[in-house]
């Protein structure tokens, strides 16, 4: 509890306000690292102490303090948006909670991409019974799509999945009506 009164006596020794202070901000961070654990709702959303020292937008209004974390698991799975948290630690007693506060751009959002063509130019091959260096016929009646890294483009995995996704859905829109229909990922065939 001695880490806790250490904690609330800086603090109160702050007017209330923004906390504009780098050095200030570093020294409440690292007093509430040591407590964060201890404080009911500090778990919430995996907000681990060691995480506290991305702290930003600090204000003490005398009896708790808000502050917004940046949240980086989208972004470790390919998304260009970071999730900004909202955090309220409150001291009597002590309590956590957060909201989400939006997003924020951590790097450049892929260009837009868009299947349309490239489905316009597979399906009048494929109908036209045509070569082209991404169709490989495998028997009458059947065919795969080969070579889809150059066909769709992405610059993270979950940018290229979903756009693989798009393009299969177009593809097989555009196909069906004459009776073509994806038998596995890649693969159609026409009964």
């Amino acid at each position: 509890m001695e880490e806790m009164s250490e904690l609330i006596a800086f603090l109160n020794s702050l007017p209330p306000g923004e906390v504009n202070d780098e050095e200030l901000t570093k020294t409440l961070v690292s007093l509430l690292v040591p407590v964060w654990d201890e404080i009911p709702g500090s778990e919430s959303q995996s907000t681990f102490a060691y995480k506290l020292g991305r702290m930003e937008s600090v204000e003490w209004d005398g009896d708790s303090i808000t502050f917004v974390l940046e949240r980086h698991g989208a972004v470790a799975m390919g998304s260009s948006r970071a999730a900004l948290h909202q955090w309220t630690v409150g001291f009597d007693p002590p309590h956590a909670s957060y909201f989400g506060a939006g997003y924020r751009n951590v790097r450049a959002v892929s260009a837009r991409w868009y299947p349309d063509e490239i489905v316009a130019d597979l399906t009048l091959a494929i109908l036209n019974r045509k070569e082209h260096p991404h169709v490989k016929w495998i028997a009458e009646g059947a065919f795969r799509i080969i070579d889809v890294v150059s066909l769709v483009p992405g610059d993270n995995k979950q940018t290229l999945s979903g756009r693989r996704s798009r393009f299969r859905t177009a593809l097989g829109e555009s196909l069906s009506g004459e009776g073509w229909k994806e038998a596995s990922p890649y693969k159609f065939s026409r009964d």
